[in-house]
């Protein structure tokens, strides 16, 4: 899972932020982005690795599931709030 505010940036910018993020564990080869449905407020991110011993590390760093040869990562947007005491806090 990857948490970021995914509301204020684009899917080109999504795709650029999971493959960075991605890149730290081998070569990615595609990012394509989900948009979420009705009942759900979070993004899917569909990656394949260059190379297919990568994606073992993939699933392990971001807690994702493996789809034939494809790592699913689901990103979580992040929210920001005051509290009861008015300090910005995540929810």
């Amino acid at each position: 899972m990857l948490k970021f505010d995914i509301n204020k940036l684009s899917d080109p910018e999504l795709k650029h932020v999971v493959a960075e993020r991605c890149k730290l564990h081998g070569d990615v080869s595609e990012v394509m982005i989900c948009d979420p449905t009705p009942v759900v407020n979070y993004k899917l991110a569909f990656v394949r690795m260059a190379d297919p011993s990568c994606i073992a590390q993939l699933v392990s760093a971001f807690h994702a599931i493996i789809v034939d040869s494809t790592v699913v990562i689901r990103l979580d947007p992040i929210g920001w709030m005051c509290d009861a005491e008015g300090v910005l806090v995540r929810r």
